[in-house]
């Protein structure tokens, strides 16, 4: 291979990683900004309802969250 084809390989290969980290980054921040908003519309929600219906659906949350992290602990268990 000749030094002109090494150099123009090279500098290829650098562009191609070049867009492939410019396509990760902004797809990133596309997920961030709609993850993001999704906080935002559900802390809105909490914040309309009444003290008693909050706590009842923040409990309710957390459970989920809870019974969730045991399931994938004990997949993981199983895994190993």
């Amino acid at each position: 291979m000749s030094r002109w084809s090494k150099v123009l390989t090279g500098t290829l290969v650098v562009a191609a990683i070049g867009v492939a980290a410019y396509y990760a980054v902004t797809t990133f921040q596309e997920k961030k900004a709609l993850a993001d908003e999704a906080a935002n519309n559900i802390q809105a929600e909490l914040d309309n309802l009444d003290p008693v219906t909050r706590a009842a659906v923040v409990a309710k949350l957390g459970q989920a969250m809870a019974d969730r992290a045991l399931t994938l602990v004990d997949a993981d268990f199983v895994a190993t």
